[in-house]
C-alpha cells in the first residue's frame, strides 16, 4: 500500500504484516523528495516495483522501490500549477497521464520525459481525477473521453454533460 500526504512524504506499507490485534503499522519505506503536498501516488501497471507521485510542487516523480527512497528515478517539472493526479496506462508500459490545476491532462512517454507526448486542454477548471480513458473536471460537469490507446491521435473523442 502506498500513501502520500500533506507532510510531503510517501509511505510504503506492508499490510500483510498487520497483526490480528489491530496494532499500528510502521511504513517499510518512506520516500522523501517532494517539497510540497503529495496529491496522488499510483503503482505502475506492469512493473510492481515502480510507482509515480505528483504534488503541489508541480513535480512528477517516478520511483523504484528497489532503489534509495531519497532520490527518484526521474523528476519532471510536469505542469505550471499543482499536479493532482497520475495514472499509468494498463496497455502500454511506457505511457502515463497526469492531471493538473492548470486545467490540463498531459500524456507522457517514459522513454522521453523531456516533453509531453500530448496535452489535453479542454477542461474549464482543474483536473482532479485522472484515468487513461476518462478525465473528470471537479467544477465543470462535462465528462471528456480521450482516445489515448492510439497516442498519435491525441484528441477528445466524446464530450458528455
Amino acid at each position: 500500500l502506498l500513501s502520500g500526504s500533506d507532510d510531503h512524504l510517501i509511505n510504503l506499507w506492508d499490510v500483510g504484516a498487520a497483526k490480528a490485534t489491530h496494532s499500528n503499522l510502521e511504513p517499510t519505506q518512506t520516500f522523501n523528495h517532494h517539497t510540497d503536498v503529495v496529491e496522488d501516488v499510483a503503482w505502475h501497471r506492469k512493473n510492481e516495483s515502480v510507482f509515480g507521485s505528483v504534488g503541489d510542487d508541480k513535480k512528477i516523480l517516478l520511483w523504484d522501490t528497489r532503489q534509495t527512497p531519497e532520490k527518484p528515478m526521474h523528476s519532471i517539472d510536469g505542469h505550471t500549477q499543482d499536479i493532482n493526479t497520475i495514472d499509468f496506462n494498463p496497455f502500454n508500459e511506457h505511457l502515463f497521464v497526469t492531471g493538473s490545476a492548470d486545467k490540463s491532462v498531459a500524456l507522457w512517454d517514459k522513454r522521453n520525459l523531456k516533453i509531453k507526448l500530448h496535452s489535453f486542454v479542454q477542461h474549464t477548471n482543474e483536473v482532479c481525477l485522472g484515468n487513461l480513458s476518462v478525465c473528470l473536471d471537479k467544477v465543470d460537469p462535462t465528462l471528456l473521453l480521450h482516445e489515448i490507446i492510439n497516442p498519435g491521435i491525441g484528441r477528445s473523442v466524446e464530450s458528455f454533460q
